[in-house]
């Protein structure tokens, strides 16, 4: 029998000290609900043109509501209608209330969004867990999510379209990446 070492032992730990660390972190990172991975989808369409802060808080109200994951509201243009009135109401942000700059087209937008992703996959989660390729996802949420276009930024895409958020144990990349 070969003997090793302390000093060996001491640098191999140390070696892969770090990558276990990193891992026993990532793997404790909460995966995202449906609610919250439309709330992160909505918050990235609402912050087009707006501040995050802003399109953040009516990104949030919006999943309070679960309104993105209640079938009665399936139909676009109830639920477009519903949107709307989420996003006209005025917003609590940093002690005071704010509008949100676009409600039309944000109601438009996520209405669209999720009628298209009900529609072809049942679910966004449904949507992520059936491409094996997060290049795949985006580029499908590029050609047929309105408000979500190649170029859009990532807002917090990084952390909901990530490999564990979403439930995949792997190293892929996020769908979105940072600008």
């Amino acid at each position: 029998m070969n003997k090793i070492s302390p000093h060996r032992i001491e640098n191999a730990v140390a070696c892969i000290a770090s990558e276990v660390s990193d891992r026993l972190r990532e793997s404790s990172k909460p995966i995202l609900d449906e609610r919250d991975l439309w709330a992160e989808l909505s918050c990235c369409i609402l912050s087009s043109q707006v501040p995050y802060e802003l399109a953040k808080a009516a990104a949030e109200r919006i999943r309070e509501t679960s309104v993105l994951c209640d079938s009665t509201y399936f139909d676009p243009g109830k639920l477009r209608a519903r949107l709307l009135g989420l996003l006209l109401t005025p917003l609590p942000l940093n002690g005071s209330h704010r509008r949100y700059r676009f409600p039309v087209r944000g109601a438009s937008q996520i209405a669209a969004a999720c009628y298209t992703v009900h529609q072809a996959f049942g679910s966004l989660r449904e949507l992520l867990n059936s491409q094996s390729d997060p290049r795949q996802a985006r580029a499908w949420m590029a050609a047929n999510v309105p408000g979500i276009g190649p170029n859009k930024p990532a807002c917090s895409y990084g952390t909901w379209l990530s490999p564990t958020t979403c439930g995949h144990r792997s190293a892929r990349p996020p769908v979105y990446d940072y600008h």
